[in-house]
């Protein structure tokens, strides 16, 4: 069942929260040499946003399955995140025909890892495309600790490339 996401529960927070760090572990290997240090350091940030942001979670037998977050913007929708503590259930496309049903029929968007395939690959078989593919800012390569150095500097340009999806109705 597909309902909003109740923020003064403190339960279903912390299981977001674990399917939030999990999930960004599993399929961000790549960031960092300790990926797990790197997204538990990023989980404030993360329990931040996701109080500002609208969301819904997908809940089984009172556990929560799944979670979508997003941010209404005048024309489209900028999904936050979206997690599934398992894949393949059809939890994420549940996820998404709820925000599609809830703004009506606005345009979808979000940024994703280049080097997160198999997340791209999901959102083009949604019927997602690419719009744009960019390096990190300099701001941004800064959040994420990169290292000053020229040679791994322009490396971690690189490897932390997002791609802006978008799915119009």
């Amino acid at each position: 069942m597909c309902r909003k996401i109740n923020k003064n529960d403190k339960e279903e927070m912390k299981q977001i929260e674990n399917i939030w760090l999990e999930r960004s572990i599993e399929v961000h290997r790549f960031v960092a040499p300790d990926p797990e240090q790197f997204w538990r350091d990023r989980l404030t940030q993360f329990q931040q946003d996701t109080k500002k942001a609208e969301g819904y979670v997908y809940e089984t037998d009172g556990l929560v399955k799944g979670f979508i977050t997003w941010e209404n913007r005048n024309d489209h929708i900028y999904i936050y995140e979206l997690f599934a503590r398992e894949s393949g259930k059809g939890i994420g496309p549940k996820l998404l025909n709820k925000v599609k049903e809830l703004n009506n029929r606005k345009p979808l968007v979000l940024d994703v890892y280049v080097l997160n395939i198999g997340s791209v690959n999901w959102y083009s078989k949604k019927s997602f495309v690419v719009d744009e593919i960019r390096e990190c800012s300099d701001n941004e390569l800064k959040d994420l600790d990169c290292e000053k150095d020229q040679h791994k500097y322009k490396m971690q340009r690189l490897k932390f490339r997002m791609v802006r999806l978008t799915r119009n109705f």
